[in-house]
């Protein structure tokens, strides 16, 4: 069974504010004039903070919007200046949300609160330090940024699991609580059926907004993957198993409850490309930070995608190898993934502005050697009305990774086997007053149950970044 476990570990993301470089310059307006507030000019991070930012992403740090103009000043510091009657507001990427395609927000009475991806930053230097998970706007986890690889954030997470599932329920950093600061933690925030376990993770991201095409790249929005693996994982704490995994024991229980890789194992679960994806950005109207922009009718983007598939015969005993023929895999059947982009990806905007489509050839203008589906995904006044997967010739993609019957549809032309509690189409578009760059998520979960107690999962996550033409 995959686990869709909330993420703890992740990204690497920052940014160089105005114009294309680091340093503390300040990109002033066009119209009208505006002199940007000295405080605001003086706390520019400084040119080697900037440049180690822009490891990663190249959206911009910093965002300052003037109440009197409609263009973006860009700086860093964060505060709110008012000058001569106008009102200098500041957004830096710690306010950005970095929404993630399968999401986690299980509140049916709120679903517009989804689950993201969010920054920590330097206050002094504007340096990231750490990120968090939000999942129904409530924290669940952070994790601080490696100081051996300023590329990745890792460290000890506590999570609690409900009993007889795999997914975590709650996290939070370990930062040497004993076992009753955790039990103290179950009432606060309505936990319980379950267990605590101690996770120490790894999270490698990757972000594509820096070339999305022809070495154009977007400066309000990214998108990208990200793949969390434990280096060491702990089940069902108790305080005696707490204490001798403090001072670096086994705790003599076995496997079953714990595990802790080999460099080289951990190493090897790093490679897999069992990625989970993300979009966001800046989206300012005015001088208010929105969760997206507005496209113009008859809008066009055009730039980069990145495509995962994931799929799995899930079931015990023989019977599971009696469907592996049927449906190419020729492994073990469990948690296969793979990965896919293309650099001829386009969203276009109906004339009336009601419709949405989202193309994305993995197949006929796949960016590497591997090929998947052209996908296109219409969305039409807020439902979703096309999905299609198209391939000339199948046998050009892996065997296991070919759709089969994840799409079939019954004789009413519904599908049969598509969730679509987990499947979703969210598409963004950031800028400043302005919807520039497009950048969203799509997840397709389809799963079919076999009479003799095997299933099939299959699911493809997908994520986008744009620029509008």
């Amino acid at each position: 069974m995959k686990n869709f476990a909330i993420l703890t570990s992740v990204l690497a993301l920052a940014a160089c504010g105005g114009g294309s470089g680091g340093g503390s310059s300040v990109e002033s307006p066009v119209s009208p004039v505006v002199s940007v507030p000295e405080s605001m000019r003086s706390a520019a991070v400084s040119e080697t903070v900037a440049n180690g930012n822009t490891e990663i992403t190249s959206m911009k740090s910093q965002i300052v919007v003037a109440s009197n103009s409609n263009s973006p000043v860009m700086a860093r510091v964060p505060t709110t200046v008012t000058q001569n009657g106008v009102t200098f507001t500041s957004y830096r990427l710690d306010d950005v949300k970095l929404y993630t395609a399968e999401d986690l927000n299980e509140d049916d009475a709120h679903p517009e609160k989804r689950s993201y991806l969010q920054l920590e930053l330097n206050e002094e230097t504007g340096r990231i330090d750490a990120i968090k998970m939000k999942v129904g706007d409530a924290e669940s986890g952070r994790t601080v940024r490696s100081e051996t690889d300023s590329r990745v954030f890792e460290g000890p997470i506590f999570e609690y699991v409900a009993d007889g599932d795999d997914r975590a329920l709650y996290r939070v950093v370990d930062t040497g609580q004993n076992m009753s600061d955790l039990t103290a933690l179950e009432p606060q925030n309505h936990l319980s059926g379950g267990h605590w376990n101690r996770v120490d993770e790894r999270m490698d991201v990757e972000t594509y907004g820096k070339d999305i095409g022809n070495g154009v790249k977007l400066q309000y929005s990214d998108f990208g993957h990200f793949n969390p693996v434990y280096r060491q994982k702990n089940k069902e704490l108790n305080e005696e198993v707490l204490t001798k995994i403090r001072n670096d024991q086994d705790p003599g229980r076995g496997e079953a409850f714990d595990k802790k890789r080999t460099d080289e194992q951990f190493n090897e679960e790093l490679a897999k490309e069992d990625y989970q994806l993300f979009a966001g950005g800046y989206a300012i109207q005015g001088t208010n930070m929105k969760d997206t922009l507005t496209p113009d009718n008859g809008a066009e983007y055009k730039g980069m995608a990145i495509g995962r598939v994931y799929t799995s015969i899930q079931g015990t005993g023989a019977k599971r190898a009696d469907h592996f023929a049927a449906y190419g895999i020729t492994g073990d059947g469990h948690d296969m993934a793979k990965a896919y982009m293309t650099k001829d990806a386009t969203m276009k905007i109906s004339a009336d502005g009601t419709k949405q489509t989202l193309v994305m050839p993995f197949y006929t203008k796949s960016a590497t050697a591997d090929k998947f589906y052209d996908i296109t995904i219409e969305k039409q006044a807020g439902d979703l009305k096309r999905l299609d997967f198209v391939a000339a010739n199948e046998n050009e993609i892996d065997a296991m990774y070919r759709t089969y019957d994840a799409l079939d549809t019954n004789d009413q032309g519904e599908f049969k086997y598509v969730d679509f509690d987990k499947s979703d189409f969210k598409p963004g578009y950031y800028g400043v007053n302005t919807a520039s760059e497009a950048a969203g998520t799509a997840q397709l979960y389809s799963e079919r149950n076999f009479e003799d107690g095997v299933r099939r999962e299959y699911e493809v996550q997908a994520a986008y970044g744009m620029k509008k033409q």
